[in-house]
């Protein structure tokens, strides 16, 4: 299920019956668009009060009783590698924190979750073979979110600054941002799969190869609307673009035109 940023902030991380903390934010690379990790306020239980929870742990996301299960435990999280509380996370922490929890590390291998397309392999996966690696840079869903702080760019001009995310609950891709365009076009949000941009953090600029006027033709998104199947089949047809669910293009194709004279 697609799920805003937003919605899930706040989240109970809960074990059995045991809350753990509450869900502040989500770490995510921009190669894959992948959540790697749930940012997670533990309270006063834990000496440092932010903890790093894969979405390899997580066993359920409950919307209507705002949880997030998992089968770790206190015992678990609190001997487990701690990140620095005021610097970023790197690789050294990264390898440490597999390592502890014995996951293959998702930067190995040329699918989102390295070797395997989903947070958690299928119980008879092929152990992992010797694959390219690539270089990991996390970055904040708040800040990519807080009002105005990345601008979106068509080819042809801005259309308005990201507001939102959009997230898979079950292999934790970010589908789409959420863009603003009440600069430009008062009131309209659209989404836009983040895919199909180019970022440039130091400039906190998105860009795209789409242009203003099919942004602006572009199905409108409201917020806490559910995002179906059949407005995505809707969207990717608009911009007559592959989607993730098929390897086909979705386009419209218009009628064959009849030979002179036939009926």
């Amino acid at each position: 299920m697609l799920r805003t940023a937003e919605e899930l902030h706040g989240f109970a991380l809960q074990s059995g019956e045991e809350k753990l903390g509450k869900l502040e934010d989500l770490y995510f690379d921009d190669r894959f668009w992948t959540v790697r990790y749930l940012v997670v306020d533990a309270g006063g239980w834990l000496v440092q009060r932010r903890t790093l929870v894969s979405p390899r742990s997580v066993a359920e996301v409950d919307g209507l009783n705002e949880t997030i299960s998992t089968d770790l435990t206190k015992e678990q999280i609190e001997k487990s590698p701690a990140p620095d509380e005021h610097a970023p996370v790197d690789r050294q922490f990264e390898i440490a924190y597999n390592d502890y929890y014995a996951y293959s590390p998702y930067w190995i291998g040329n699918l989102a979750w390295g070797a395997y397309s989903a947070p958690r392999p299928p119980e008879d996966a092929a152990p992992l073979e010797e694959r390219p690696s690539w270089d990991t840079h996390l970055f904040s869903a708040a800040d990519l979110t807080g009002f105005g702080n990345y601008t979106v760019k068509a080819t042809d001009g801005d259309v308005g600054h990201v507001s939102g995310l959009l997230v898979d609950d079950e292999d934790w891709v970010i589908r789409y941002l959420v863009v603003s365009t009440r600069e430009w076009l008062p009131g309209k949000r659209v989404l836009l799969p983040p895919l199909w941009t180019t970022v440039d953090w130091e400039h906190s600029t998105l860009s795209t190869d789409l242009t203003r006027d099919a942004i602006k033709a572009s199905p409108g998104y409201d917020e806490g609307t559910e995002v179906t199947r059949a407005y995505e089949d809707t969207l990717y047809r608009h911009y007559c673009r592959e989607s993730y669910w098929t390897d086909d293009s979705l386009c419209y194709e218009p009628p064959a035109l009849q030979p002179p004279g036939t009926h």
